[in-house]
Formats: C-alpha cells, sequence, structure tokens
C-alpha cells in the first residue's frame, strides 16, 4: 500500500498526545501494487551453483537433467507445466554465470513508480553490486524449476500437495501415506517452497533468507535459483549504493532483519512534519519548544 513491493502485514501506531491538538497525518498510500519484477527484473540474469560437487555451467545443466526424470514429467498433472519443464531440462548449455560482488553495467531502467526507483538508484556506480546467486542442492535444482515453472503458468505458488510424488522432500512430515498406502505430501509445511511471482509483491523478507532460499524463488525457470542478495536487498527496498558487510549469510540477515527503508523514510517524514507543525504552534504561542 505503501510503495514497497512486498506484502508485509504490519500494523504502526503513531501515539500524539491529545492536548497537543495536532492535525491527524496518514501515510499517503500508492494507487498501484509495486511488482516483484518492477525492482528486479532489469538486474543481470544468473544460473544458481551447486552446492555439492564439481560446479560449472555444464555441470549445473547435467544435474538438471538428472533431477528432472521423465518419471517426474509424466507424472507432472499440469501438462503445460511439464512441458516447460522438458523445454528447459533439454538445453544443450547456457551462458549465464553466477555474477560477482560488481557487475558494470546499467541498471537503472526500473519500471517501478518514480519515487522508488529515485530512492533505488544511484548512477554514480555504474553498475550493481552484490549480486551473486547461490549453490542449491542438486535434488533443490529439481524443485525450484518446477515452483518457477507452476508460477510462471499458473500464476500462483505451487503448494507440496502441487508436487509430483518425486519432489517431496525426503522428511517425515513432507511425505505420509494415505489409506491405500501410497506417499503423498504430509499436511504441515505446506509452504516450504515459493516462488515470488513476477506480477505481484513479493512475500515479506524475512532473515530466514539466511539460511536457505527456499520460500524465495526466482521468478525466471531459467535461471534456476533464488533471490541474490541484492535481489533481495532492491525488494526490501535499500539503496542500490548500500553496501552490506560481512559473508554472504551475515548480508542477507542484514536484508532480512530490516525495515523497509522506503517505509521508514514516509514515516520519519511524518514524523518531522508533526514536529514541525507542533513547533510552529508553539511559537505562535509565545511558549518555548521542548
Amino acid at each position: 500500500q505503501y510503495g514497497v513491493p512486498q506484502k508485509r502485514r504490519r500494523v504502526i501506531l503513531l501515539g500524539v498526545r491529545q492536548d497537543l491538538s495536532l492535525s491527524q497525518m496518514s501515510l499517503e498510500k500508492c494507487l498501484e501494487e509495486i511488482s516483484t519484477e518492477s525492482v528486479i527484473g532489469n538486474l543481470p540474469p544468473l544460473r544458481s551453483g551447486r552446492s555439492k560437487g564439481h560446479d560449472s555451467s555444464d555441470s549445473w545443466i547435467e544435474a538438471i537433467r538428472e533431477n528432472v526424470s521423465d518419471e517426474l514429467l509424466n507424472s507432472t498433472k499440469n501438462k503445460k507445466v511439464a512441458e516447460r519443464l522438458r523445454l528447459i531440462r533439454d538445453r544443450s548449455k547456457t551462458n549465464l554465470t553466477r555474477g560477482s560482488s560488481f557487475i558494470e553495467g546499467d541498471y537503472s531502467n526500473l519500471s517501478c513508480g518514480i519515487k522508488l526507483r529515485k530512492w533505488l538508484v544511484d548512477s554514480n556506480l555504474h553498475g550493481v553490486i552484490q549480486h551473486e546467486s547461490r549453490g542449491h542442492m542438486d535434488s533443490d535444482l529439481a524443485r525450484y524449476l518446477y515452483q518457477s515453472c507452476y508460477g510462471e503458468l499458473t500464476g500462483k505458488s505451487p503448494k507440496l500437495a502441487d508436487f509430483p510424488m518425486q519432489l517431496l522432500p525426503n522428511h517425515v512430515n513432507a511425505r505420509i501415506k494415505d489409506s491405500k498406502g501410497n506417499i503423498i505430501a504430509g499436511h504441515h509445511f505446506q509452504d516450504r517452497f515459493k516462488v515470488q511471482l513476477a506480477n505481484a509483491p513479493s512475500n515479506t523478507i524475512v532473515s530466514h533468507i539466511s539460511k536457505d532460499g527456499h520460500y524465495f524463488i526466482h521468478y525466471d525457470p531459467i535461471q534456476c535459483r533464488s533471490l541474490t542478495v541484492r535481489e533481495a536487498a532492491r525488494i526490501q527496498t535499500f539503496p542500490d549504493n548500500y553496501f552490506f558487510e560481512g559473508n554472504r549469510t551475515e548480508q542477507y540477515r542484514q536484508v532480512g532483519n530490516a525495515v523497509p527503508p522506503f517505509l521508514a523514510v514516509q514515516l520519519a517524514n511524518t514524523v518531522s512534519l508533526l514536529m514541525q507543525s507542533l513547533f510552529s504552534s508553539t511559537k505562535n504561542d509565545g511558549g518555548e519548544g521542548h
């Protein structure tokens, strides 16, 4: 509602003493929601890495091919999703890299609102910082790919119950048996994996992003990965010139623990106006400001 590309359900109360007789002030609501793609869609596309074993473009392609089996495709109920999975699986190569701490280029052409664009962009950078992909387990590559294909074609993030049996995590709460002894998805942790849809605001960026990227899967199936620090930072409305210290886990934690700066500055402006009004009225009454 206030220009942040996230669905953050928060109530913020600002109390003002009644005897001050100040007029009430509210934040100005945005006319349109800010989508995830509008703030991260212009960043360089990246491939994910492999957290175990040799990592290269060829080995990454091969890992996806091995984990997206014909059996998985045949058991995928949505045939359009299955076909999309097949097309991506059967790529012979990729030109995508894993990014770096600085990528030179012009990444200022955001399609979000003017105010947010001015807040995020710094033309003096001549590039983007801290845009590097994570490594994932080979089995999770197939889950990420399924999530992003499903989201791209249906406009929603699939729950575990929508997964083919082959993609269910090997976890006691994820795999249970029905009355006929068939393996089905458990009732708990249905949102264990979640893709962030391109044309909608993201789910709330939280500190758990520092542990794994399961809940923050990129909407582009070609990239098959979770969000980078810079993508999470943009969704959290950190300006592009904000540098996060520490290792990558610590950087994710800083992003996830923050209040969106673009919202914070709107709140600060409201408090500033209230205080200016108070000082002005006190001065006119011949008193002293406190």
